[in-house]
């Protein structure tokens, strides 16, 4: 394995410490990620005219700035305080970390032992909070999130697994191999323990999209009725064992039902239900701009009072739904901007779906399942308002397509040498 120089290596070990500290220890991550802001800025300001070479970069940065920038324009007009400052700053932060990572990219390399260190964290964490008395999995945030972003690492640890396998190295990487399975295993572990349901929407599509990508594989590699056995045994294990998730669902079926027959909105399932009429009801009002980050409040608790909504959605402040949210307060506008979000990078990632080289593909794939997850968990949940949850989207983002990058430029050398 080649030594990589200066800032390139630096960065990888970055790349490590984000992955390895998303969802064991976040506060830390932030400090770290905010007191490094000075110093990348100035990178990308000294090296602006080697930056943007590639259209998808200036793509990428169209979609970051687009979604930042008229969030910070609804906070000025709003009179918002502090948080919604802080956060509508952070897709910035993610242009200056793409632009770094751009100028330095690290090696492949520490993306595996990052997202590997932190699929592995994310059980260990989530198996001692409970074996402590946790109700819930939660790893110093909320428990959605945190079981959210959980999958999610197992699904990139997954996709290194099968890479190695793809590539014929299985035998030379046994202990890559394994310690990917595992960190795998840990993660999905973290996910169950902490209770969030919503994941579970996505683990058949995030199944279906590994399965797409790596069917020849799959299919020499590993008995196809072997793999069915195994996830039967799985599934019925996860029913079974005292982890909660027999627990989770049958709740989740008495609020449903509770919901349709009496108006029952004071459960998860109720509560989400009314957050989504409110939000529909306000964006219906104001469709263009929205009603802005403090005013949306106070629009809500209208509704609340002239009983146009159930009142058990008041202690909320935000409405469950990423999509429905950002529309209620940024209204279109903001809207196209959350497209861009999702949009762009998708459709740059799936320009390289059919490459040869095992590791674009699995950074093509990482970076598609990263865009289905956070779609999909901000159907019921907002992620994006989850200082965690939108780090990790614009992390995630930067890293792997500047990586997606250098691994294309690195062979397009070796094919002109």
């Amino acid at each position: 394995m080649q030594r990589a120089p200066g800032w390139q290596r630096v960065n990888g070990w970055g790349v490590v410490a984000f992955a390895a500290l998303l969802v064991t220890v976040p506060l830390v991550l932030e400090g770290v990620l905010l007191l490094m802001l000075p110093l990348m800025g100035l990178g990308v300001l000294l090296s602006v005219g080697a930056l943007c070479r590639q259209p998808g970069d200036g793509a990428i940065v169209a979609a970051l700035l687009a979604y930042g920038c008229w969030w910070l324009v609804d906070a000025w007009r709003s009179g918002a305080e502090l948080w919604p400052w802080s956060m509508a700053f952070w897709p910035l932060w993610g242009v200056v970390v793409l632009l770094w990572l751009r100028r330095f990219s690290p090696p492949f390399h520490y993306w595996y032992y990052g997202i590997v260190t932190g699929a592995l964290g994310a059980g260990v964490v989530a198996v001692v909070e409970r074996l402590l008395g946790a109700e819930r999995a939660g790893g110093h945030i909320n428990a959605i999130p945190f079981g959210n972003l959980s999958l999610l690492l197992a699904a990139m640890s997954l996709v290194l697994a099968l890479m190695i396998l793809e590539s014929g190295r299985h035998r030379a990487s046994r202990r890559g191999l394994v310690a990917a399975l595992l960190a795998a295993g840990f993660a999905l572990v973290a996910m169950v323990l902490s209770g969030t349901r919503g994941a579970w929407i996505v683990v058949p599509l995030m199944g279906a999209t590994i399965g797409i990508a790596y069917h020849r594989s799959l299919f020499r590699l590993i008995n196809p009725w072997v793999a069915v056995g195994c996830m039967v045994v799985c599934g019925a294990a996860l029913l079974i064992l005292p982890v909660g998730v027999t627990l989770r669902l049958m709740e989740m079926a008495q609020e449903v039902g509770a919901y349709h027959r009496t108006g029952e909105a004071d459960t998860s399932y109720g509560a989400r239900v009314e957050m989504w009429r409110a939000a529909w009801l306000l964006f219906q009002s104001a469709p263009w701009l929205g009603w802005g980050e403090t005013e949306l409040i106070t629009k809500r608790d209208m509704l609340i009072a002239d009983d146009a909504v159930s009142p058990a959605i008041h202690y909320y402040d935000q409405l469950h739904s990423d999509i429905l949210d950002t529309l209620a307060r940024r209204g279109i506008v903001g809207g196209l901007g959350l497209a861009m979000l999702y949009g762009v990078p998708a459709w740059l990632f799936l320009q390289y779906r059919r490459h040869a080289c095992p590791a674009v593909k699995a950074l093509v794939v990482s970076g598609i399942l990263l865009v289905m997850a956070f779609l999909i968990f901000g159907m019921s949940q907002s992620m994006l308002r989850d200082s965690r949850g939108l780090i990790a989207y614009l992390g995630f983002l930067a890293i792997l397509w500047a990586l997606l990058q250098r691994q294309l430029s690195l062979l397009h050398k070796d094919t002109n040498r």
